[in-house]
Parts: C-alpha cells; sequence; structure tokens
C-alpha cells in the first residue's frame, strides 16, 4: 500500500480514529501491530514470513544476549551473520521484499545496541515487532534506532489536537512533494533515461536534473508522509533530510541525506572498522568500505556500488585537500550540488551501458533529441521548487522566529489539501523509488 493512494487515504481515518478510541495501551499497540502487518500484506503478503522471522530473530537475540552476557559477543555475530546473510542472499537474487534493508538494518542495530549496552533489551516482543515493521517507517525508513521509538512505546501515547494537526501538515507537505514535483519530474527523467543514445547534451542534462528532482521529492516526501502519520498517532519519527541540495561539501550532504542511513553508516561500520582512529591510510580505506557497501545497500547492481565508490573518493579528497572549504560559500554549494548531480546520473543508470551513454551525452556536445520547452518545464521546474524549498528551509527560523501554532481549523484545512492534490495532481502515481531497496 501506498500513502498517496486512495485505499490508504480512505482507510487510515478510520483506523487513526478506532486507535484513540482504544483505551488500553497495550490494545493500541496490538492494532498498530495488525494494521502495520495488513499494510505490508497489501503490498507484498509473501514477505510477511521474512519481516515477522527478522522481528522475531532480532527479539531472541536481545533475550540471550541479555541473559549470557558471557557469551555476548558470539550470539551477536550468529545474529548479525544471519541477518547480513539473508539481506545478502535477497540482493544478489533480485528479488528483494519491499522494505527488506530498511527492517535488516534496523533488526541489526537493535542487537548491537544491546551488546553495546546502549539500549536495554526489549522483552515484549511486541514492541519490538512494532519497532521493526511499524508502518509509518516500514517500506522507505526512516531507519530506527531501538531508543527512538522504544521507550515511547513503552510509555503510552497521548492525544494533543495541535500535533495531530501538525502531522496531517507534514503529511501534506509530504504528499505535495511525490505527486506535484517527485511524479512530474519522474516522467521525464524516464523518457531521457529509456534512450540515453538518442537525447542531445541539452536533453540529458534535463533528464539529470529531473531525476535530482524526483529522487528527493519522492524519497523525501514519503518520508514526510511516514512522519506526519507516526505523528498523528502519537509518536515522532527522526528526520531524514534537512535541505540536503544546499550543503556545502559533499560531507555536509551526507549529513543532510538520508540522515539515517548515513549515522547508521558511520556507528556501524565506519566507527568499528576503526574510523579515523588508525591512521590516514586507514582512514581513506574505511571510507570508501563504507560508501561502497552504502552503494551495494541500494542494489548489487555495479551501478550502485560506482556511485558509492564515486562518493566515497570524493569524501577522502574533501578530507585529504579541504578544497571545498577554502571556496567561498556560494560556490562550494554550486560545486558540491554539480557533483551531486553527477552522482544521480550514475545511480538512475539501470546499467553501465546506460550511464556510459548518459555521460557521453551529457559532455559530448551530442545532438539528438532536443529539450522542448515543456520539456524544460517539467524536468527543471521541480527542482527549482525544491531548491527554492531548501533555501527556505535554511533561513525559516530567522523568517518566522515562533512556531507555528495548530489547531482544529489548521488541521480541517490542511485534511482538504489532501484530496485537492490527489486529485489535482498533474501526473499519475509512480512508484516509489525506495521501495525495493
Amino acid at each position: 500500500m501506498i500513502y498517496s493512494n486512495l485505499e490508504f487515504l480512505v482507510a487510515f481515518p478510520f483506523f487513526c480514529a478506532l486507535f484513540w478510541l482504544i483505551p488500553a495501551h497495550r490494545a493500541r499497540l496490538a492494532a498498530l501491530l495488525v494494521a502495520s502487518l495488513a499494510f505490508y500484506a497489501y503490498g507484498e503478503p509473501f514477505g510477511i514470513p521474512l519481516l515477522v522471522g527478522v522481528g522475531a530473530l532480532a527479539w531472541g537475540a536481545g533475550l540471550l544476549i541479555g541473559a549470557h552476557r558471557a557469551r555476548a559477543r558470539l550470539i551477536a555475530a550468529a545474529a548479525i551473520a544471519a541477518l547480513v546473510g539473508d539481506l545478502a542472499l535477497f540482493k544478489l537474487s533480485g528479488a528483494l521484499p519491499l522494505g527488506i534493508s530498511f527492517y535488516t538494518f534496523e533488526a541489526i542495530a537493535y542487537v548491537v545496541d544491546v551488546l553495546r549496552g546502549a539500549a536495554p533489551v526489549e522483552r515484549s516482543p511486541l514492541r519490538l515487532g512494532l519497532f521493526v515493521s511499524v508502518f509509518p517507517h516500514l517500506i522507505s525508513g526512516p531507519i530506527m534506532r531501538p531508543n527512538d521509538i522504544l521507550p515511547r512505546l513503552a510509555r503510552g501515547f497521548r492525544f494533543d489536537a495541535a500535533t495531530f494537526a501538525s502531522g496531517i501538515e507534514l503529511f501534506v507537505e509530504g504528499m505535495a512533494k511525490k505527486r506535484l514535483l517527485a511524479d512530474t519530474a519522474g516522467i521525464v527523467a524516464d523518457s531521457v533515461f529509456a534512450d540515453p543514445a538518442g537525447a542531445s547534451t541539452a536533453r540529458a542534462w534535463v533528464g539529470v536534473l529531473a531525476y535530482t528532482a524526483q529522487i528527493y521529492g519522492d524519497f523525501a516526501g514519503y518520508t514526510d508522509m511516514g512522519r506526519g502519520i507516526a505523528r498523528m498517532l502519537g509518536f515522532e519519527l527522526p528526520l531524514n533530510f534537512a535541505a540536503p541540495y544546499t550543503a556545502s561539501s559533499i560531507r555536509d550532504f551526507w549529513r543532510r541525506w538520508h540522515i539515517s542511513l548515513s549515522s547508521w553508516l558511520r556507528d556501524y561500520l565506519y566507527i568499528p572498522l576503526g574510523g579515523d582512529r588508525k591512521g590516514h591510510a586507514r582512514t581513506y580505506f574505511n571510507l570508501m568500505v563504507t560508501m561502497a557497501l552504502g552503494g551495494l545497500w541500494h542494489g548489487a547492481g555495479p551501478t550502485f556500488v560506482l556511485w558509492g565508490c564515486y562518493h566515497g573518493a570524493l569524501l577522502a579528497l574533501e578530507r585529504l585537500t579541504g578544497w571545498l572549504g577554502r571556496l567561498p560559500a556560494a560556490m562550494a554549494g554550486a560545486v558540491t550540488f554539480f557533483l551531486v548531480v553527477n552522482g544521480w546520473a550514475l545511480f538512475r543508470a539501470h546499467d553501465l551501458g546506460t550511464a556510459t551513454e548518459i555521460f557521453r551525452a551529457l559532455y559530448g556536445m551530442r545532438d539528438g533529441a532536443p529539450a522542448s520547452t515543456s520539456l524544460l518545464i517539467a524536468g527543471v521546474g521541480p527542482l527549482a521548487v525544491i531548491l527554492a524549498g531548501m533555501i527556505a528551509a535554511r533561513v525559516r527560523p530567522a523568517l518566522l522566529g515562533h512556531a507555528r501554532a495548530f489547531d482544529a481549523v489548521h488541521g480541517m484545512a490542511y485534511a482538504l489539501a489532501i484530496w485537492v492534490i490527489f486529485f489535482a495532481a498533474p501526473a499519475p502515481t509512480q512508484p516509489f523509488i525506495y521501495f525495493r531497496f
């Protein structure tokens, strides 16, 4: 099921009302777990045993680690090996169940944090099951840590009208990013990448810039919708994007783009590998391995791995020379954006042949299918809106000066906006990019 589909838009208000009408906290959690499994089963019924199995493995490993501290490392290693092996098996087969990368990384985070003593052992299978599978973040993140949500699930929920209204607003913002910007830009990107050999240089750049808009609007939009849903249900999911296209360096970009994955790779891979504590050569090696595996997390294809290595090389060069930091701020931001866009060209190409043709078109001054005015508007227009929004987000605290107040009137207005966006969106709903990662 997709948040912007008619089925969800009709079903969720009924579930939300039922959720808040249930008086007992444990019964609420049970209803939320059932709804989460039903949400997942609607899109991928055959993936339910795997989802439940990953949750059960994490829960059991946590209990064993807590009960047998002398063998905790061995237990954790066995559990992590099983989780990584399961993920690798599906990655290599190409038949990826929905959201497997997200909920597998969450299960690994739980096992590691319990081993380290950073999170307590969760003895409730209900709460641990929700940590892995709760539907506002199940399919497309953000990647949760145990302490992000398990304490909240233990405390209970309290309805607050202002928070509920702000959740509707966040859902509307996400839906607008997805339906009005990403889906429109996605049509242009798909048309260019479907025939890269026939694209002119101008058309290729429009296609790559359109994908730059699409992947942000699609992923950030879905995440915002999920965060809005969670807020309507009384809990908060972590921020996953912070105006990434206004970054002033590649390192800054990764602090702003898919924050939950970036921090996961740092805390559970880069730092355990040694981070920057074992000399310069080892630091650069750790960066490359971390980013290459980050690319592999997105898919087993060579373009994903090369995309990860590309960002790893950029991070290593930046760390070695500090060259971006010596540029004026505006120029550093423009160069960073240019480098990120080139990376998206590689990321979007479904194979090396497509990537080669795209880069030939981008830098070969090639004649071919031209970039019409309508293509330019549909492809670059959404990116212009996104960039303007990101710039506004960077300065919004200074503009507003205070927190926005929410009430029932705001909530009703935003609820109406959901239906306006649904029926007025110019492009048909496109599949979410991160559903198969």
